[in-house]
C-alpha cells in the first residue's frame, strides 16, 4: 500500500466524540462512508470510493489509553490519497499493521494518539482540526486523533 499527500481541497470539519457506553470514537456530524477502511486495532480511518482518507471511528476502551504528556506534531493541512496494492473490498478494513498498536491519551490537550506519540518521521498531514496522519509513503505509523468530548 503506498500513500500520497495531496493539497487540502476538501473541508473536513468533523469533530470526534468519545462515547463511554460502547467505548466508541464517532465522527459528529456523522460522514459519508463508502465501507473503505484502513484499521488501526479497532480504529478505522475512512476512505472515500477514490482512496482520499476522510474521517475516524471504531472501538476504542478508555481503559486500554495510557496516559502522555506527548502533543501532536506539527501538521501540513492536506488530504492523503492510499493507493493499494489491490482493489479495495466494501467492508473489509486493510490493517495498518499486523501487531496492536498502543494507544496514549493526553488529558490536557485531548489528544489520543494510535500509535507511536514521538515518531515524526515522513509525512504529518492534518485531514481536518481532530485527525492529524503521520506516516511514509509506505506506512503510516500513528493516527493523532482530538476527542472534542468524553461522554460519562
Amino acid at each position: 500500500m503506498q500513500f500520497e499527500m495531496l493539497p487540502a481541497r476538501n473541508s473536513h470539519d468533523f469533530l470526534v466524540n468519545y462515547c463511554n457506553g460502547d467505548r466508541s470514537l464517532v465522527s459528529v456530524p456523522a460522514q459519508p462512508s463508502v465501507g473503505y477502511a484502513i484499521s488501526f486495532n479497532e480504529v478505522q480511518l475512512e476512505l472515500s470510493e477514490s482512496g482520499l482518507a476522510n474521517h475516524v471511528w471504531g472501538y476504542c476502551p478508555r481503559e486500554s489509553w495510557q496516559p502522555t504528556n506527548a502533543d501532536p506534531p506539527q501538521a501540513t493541512p492536506g488530504e492523503l490519497r492510499v493507493i493499494p496494492e489491490s482493489p479495495l473490498v466494501p467492508g473489509v478494513a486493510i490493517a495498518a499493521t499486523k501487531a496492536r498498536l498502543p494507544i496514549f491519551y493526553n488529558d490536557r490537550s485531548r489528544w489520543l494518539c494510535i500509535g507511536n506519540p514521538s515518531t515524526k518521521d515522513g509525512f504529518q498531514i492534518q485531514l481536518g482540526p481532530s485527525l492529524i496522519v503521520v506516516g511514509t509513503p509506505s506506512f503510516i505509523s500513528t493516527l493523532w486523533i482530538r476527542v472534542n468530548q468524553l461522554s460519562p
